[in-house]
């Protein structure tokens, strides 16, 4: 019983603590001006009002910056799934020299830490002529996120049974149509978890896109968070329903697909 006890009040601390954050930034975005610098400030808002989002959106331009985000991730997320597919295939069904060594490296590069590729990328995009430009940035994010895609569907492909490939093949599918006819529709959530990871992973993309995007209309939205407030002061009026703008779309896939993502990512890496 105590045991069980402990249990609980140590999940409701690890809970709160990670939950408080992203509540006082909701609770701040809907005050009104006269609230933000209260001291000590209320832990619920005296009046709800959404006119700082109104202000954001009419002095900001965060329909920029929201689309700029946006195709960002869907490119990456698309580029991402086509690689990771093909190269997770290969190595969970073809046998060739080296074909550890190739999944061993795609390990080992997620151990480099991402601010020891700024200057690296910086060069190579602007040698490319592809710095301060969305095609480079997206490059940069398909270089940390296809090799764990990749990883993840080999984990995938290995569930699906080789003998119905065999199958196939005696039922005269082509060599090409094995891995589309049958390997693609069953390994479907696999697909839809490598595309939601990279999705969130490019969409909270802050690095890269800070160093890579220099002019004011290219800018993503944790770069434009951290330009225009970070400055010579911060107003919290605009930059809390900023914010909240920024985490909505993270925080509602991961709520909505939270089990079938952490489940799929379980699996995938424990079969591969």
């Amino acid at each position: 019983m105590i045991h069980s006890t402990l249990k609980y009040v140590g999940l409701f601390v690890i809970l709160f603590f990670s939950l408080f954050p992203v509540y006082w930034i909701i609770s701040f975005s809907v005050r009104e001006t006269s609230e933000l610098l209260k001291y000590p400030p209320s832990f619920f808002p005296e009046t709800i009002t959404f006119e700082a989002f109104v202000t954001l959106f009419k002095f900001i331009d965060m329909t920029g910056y929201i689309w700029n985000t946006l195709l960002v991730s869907l490119a990456a997320a698309a580029i991402t799934i086509i690689v990771s597919t093909m190269g997770g295939y290969a190595l969970a069904r073809r046998q060739f020299r080296g074909r550890d060594a190739v999944g061993l490296m795609m390990l080992s590069s997620q151990m480099i830490p991402t601010i020891l590729l700024v200057v690296p990328l910086s060069l190579i995009m602007q040698f490319l002529g592809l710095l301060d430009s969305h095609i480079g940035l997206v490059f940069a994010l398909v270089g940390i996120t296809i090799p764990v895609g990749t990883w993840m569907m080999k984990g995938f492909i290995e569930t699906v049974p080789f003998e119905l490939e065999e199958a196939a093949v005696l039922d005269g599918c082509e060599a090409w149509e094995v891995p589309v006819r049958v390997v693609l529709p069953l390994i479907m959530p696999g697909i839809v978890t490598v595309g939601m990871y990279t999705f969130i992973l490019a969409w909270g993309e802050f690095v890269f896109s800070l160093t890579l995007l220099r002019s004011e209309e290219m800018r993503t939205l944790p770069s434009a968070l951290a330009v225009n407030f970070g400055r010579t002061s911060v107003d919290y009026e605009v930059l809390m329903p900023m914010a909240v703008t920024y985490m909505a779309p993270a925080l509602l896939i991961m709520s909505l697909f939270q089990r079938q993502l952490t489940r799929s990512i379980a699996e995938g890496a424990l079969k591969g």
